[in-house]
């Protein structure tokens, strides 16, 4: 079931997922957030609009697509939707102390990539959000085994 639903988790618009259909050119996560999108602007016209998502459907091409439309898009990604972004390998950050990151700003696009070492290394793009500010969380370490502050 793809849904498209407000911050509050009240559902603007449904598509039940019916099995493999017709093949785009575009990969499924993109098609199906370009398809709910559409529909959700036309029953809400002049209304902005944030995405997010996981990294099933994040991805410098869909960021195109939402941007063209005035939607802004944040959403875990995979390494290998954001080619030729100059972040530090994630076997890299990997190595670095827990709070670690690392982010590349497109300011001609308005994309924000930035990736950090938490409990795993984790990748995030966004068209709305940057890395600013930056707060220290509590975080569980297993080789303390106490609650330290992470960046």
């Amino acid at each position: 079931m793809w849904i498209a639903a407000t911050r509050l988790g009240y559902c603007l618009y449904a598509d039940p997922y019916q099995g493999r259909s017709e093949r785009t050119e575009t990969g499924l996560g993109r098609h199906v957030i370009n398809k709910l999108i559409t529909k959700v602007q036309e029953e809400f016209p002049n209304t902005d609009f944030s995405v997010y998502c996981d990294n099933f459907f994040t991805g410098l091409p869909l960021a195109s697509d939402l941007k063209e439309k005035h939607v802004f898009l944040t959403g875990t990604v995979l390494c290998n939707r954001i080619e030729n972004c100059p972040l530090k390998d994630a076997k890299e950050c990997q190595k670095e102390r827990r709070g670690y990151y690392d982010y590349q700003l497109d300011e001609t696009n308005g994309i924000c990539v930035v990736r950090w070492h938490d409990n795993s290394v984790v990748t995030l793009l966004s068209t709305e959000h940057g890395v600013q500010p930056i707060q220290t969380a509590r975080r569980y370490s297993a080789a303390l085994k106490s609650r330290i502050d992470v960046p």
